[in-house]
């Protein structure tokens, strides 16, 4: 049985192209998928806290207001601002984190 060997060339367009599939900007549709599931539990997790929370982190996140913008449109004190914010994003972790046991069980 003859041997055949590869090329240097040929394996340098072979590193290209599986080189172009990591590095393509396609979206997976899995990882789309997973993607758009994850969002849908922080967005319930977000819409099940009290107002004042939900109203901080929104405002903090998705607005990117400064805590001393936040502090002036929720109408508080600027440590009270921050104090919901960082209350908020505690009950969501928990409330993600507990969801992910359920799932798992």
């Amino acid at each position: 049985m003859a041997r055949t060997r590869s090329r240097p060339q040929d394996r340098l367009e072979l590193g290209l192209a599986e080189e172009s599939e990591l590095l393509s900007t396609e979206p997976d549709p899995g990882q789309a998928v997973l993607a758009e599931e994850e969002a849908r539990r922080v967005r319930a997790a977000v819409e099940g806290l009290p107002p004042p929370l939900r109203q901080a982190v929104v405002l903090r996140v998705l607005e990117e207001l400064s805590f001393r913008e936040l502090a002036e449109v929720l109408g508080v004190p600027l440590q009270t601002a921050a104090a919901w914010v960082r209350r908020a994003l505690i009950q969501v972790r928990e409330r993600l984190e507990r969801a992910a046991i359920e799932v798992d069980r």
